[in-house]
């Protein structure tokens, strides 16, 4: 076998190699409902996470809490405080993804978190207090969350458009390369012919 011929098969082994590193892996989607932190967490390519612990932490790594993924790989946490909430899921087969949730995306409402918050503990599983609009400042904040419901879904869609395109991309990076490893062995292997 030529020199050229090994390179190639060995570039077409290790891009196979690297694309089924990538071919399932573990997505989450996250949004605000108020103090309600709810989201998705899917295979890619694949269906939805049926079984799985969601982990939120505070932003020195403390526990705030945990949720269990439904079998529609869905979850949903009231958080007792507002911060940055990182968010982790962790699967039995040892998928993990993680998102960072802004404190911008909680209620002011919240009391703010702190090291030594201890109404984090006791207002666990309490009900929300209601909104009440006193001016209309008070709307943004509405608006907000009313628009983060609606791009969710958005950024899911988006999510699944780019891991078709990666997918569309590699196997035509790997055409590309048997064709020019195709050339390259026409063009060794042909001799010129004795006049």
């Amino acid at each position: 076998m030529h020199k050229s011929a090994r390179l190639a098969a060995a570039l077409l082994v290790s891009l196979a190699v690297v694309s089924l590193a990538h071919a399932h892996r573990l997505d989450l989607f996250v949004t605000a409902d108020g103090a309600v932190i709810q989201g998705t967490a899917t295979y890619s390519p694949g269906g939805p996470a049926s079984r799985g612990t969601v982990s939120f932490r505070a932003p020195d790594g403390s526990d705030l809490g945990e949720a269990e993924l439904q079998s529609d790989g869905t979850f949903a946490f009231q958080t007792p405080v507002r911060c940055d909430i990182t968010i982790i899921v962790d699967t039995p087969d040892a998928h993990r993804a993680s998102y960072t949730l802004p404190a911008a995306e909680l209620p002011a409402a919240l009391p703010a978190w702190s090291p030594d918050n201890e109404r984090a503990a006791e207002s666990v599983g309490e009900e929300a207090a209601p909104v009440v609009l006193n001016a209309p400042d008070d709307l943004l904040p509405l608006v907000e969350r009313a628009v983060s419901r609606q791009v969710a879904p958005l950024r899911q869609e988006i999510a699944a458009l780019e891991r078709s395109i990666r997918f569309r991309d590699i196997l035509g990076g790997l055409g590309y390369i048997a064709g020019l490893a195709g050339l390259l062995l026409y063009f060794k292997t042909r001799r010129p012919k004795a006049s």
